[in-house]
C-alpha cells in the first residue's frame, strides 16, 4: 500500500478530495479544514464535524446567554444579525482557512465590546472589534 503523500509515515487508505489522492486517517483528521480545504461534501469531514459536536462540551456561559434570547430579541436585532451573518459568509469566501472558533471567538469579544458599550443590551457596534475581523481577512 502506498504510503501518504503529507506525512510519508503511514498507509494512505483515505481518499482525499480535496488534495485528490489518498492520504493517511491520522493526516486527514489533523489537518482536515487546517492545511487541507476540505469540500463541504467530503464524507470525512461531514463524519468529523459530528464526531466533534458529539464530543465538544458546550462553553456553558454561552450556552446560559443563549436561554435569555427569546423570539423578540431575533425580531428587535433582525438588522444586526443579517450585517454579522453576510460579513461572515463574505469573510469565508474571501478567507477559506477561516474556522469557526474564529469566528465565535471574535463574535464573543463583539458581544462583550456592545455589552459594555451600551450597559446592558446590544446596541453600537465597536470598530476595535471590527477591525480584528477584518484582520482574519487580510
Amino acid at each position: 500500500m502506498a504510503r501518504c503523500p503529507l506525512c510519508s509515515e503511514r498507509p494512505a487508505k483515505r481518499f482525499c478530495p480535496a488534495k485528490e489522492t489518498r492520504i493517511c486517517a491520522v493526516c486527514c483528521g489533523s489537518r482536515r479544514e487546517v492545511d487541507i480545504d476540505c469540500p463541504s461534501s467530503c464524507h470525512h469531514l461531514m463524519a468529523g464535524r459530528v464526531y466533534e459536536s458529539d464530543r465538544r462540551n458546550p462553553d456553558p456561559q454561552l450556552e446560559s446567554a443563549v436561554q435569555k434570547f427569546d423570539k423578540s430579541f431575533t425580531y428587535r436585532h433582525t438588522p444586526v444579525l443579517n450585517a454579522v451573518c453576510l460579513a461572515i459568509c463574505d469573510a469565508r469566501v474571501v478567507a477559506p482557512w477561516l474556522l469557526d472558533t474564529d469566528v465565535i471567538e471574535v463574535l464573543k469579544d463583539l458581544a462583550k465590546t456592545m455589552s459594555t458599550l451600551s450597559g446592558k443590551s446590544i446596541t453600537s457596534l465597536c470598530p476595535r472589534v471590527a477591525c480584528r475581523f477584518l484582520s482574519f481577512i487580510d
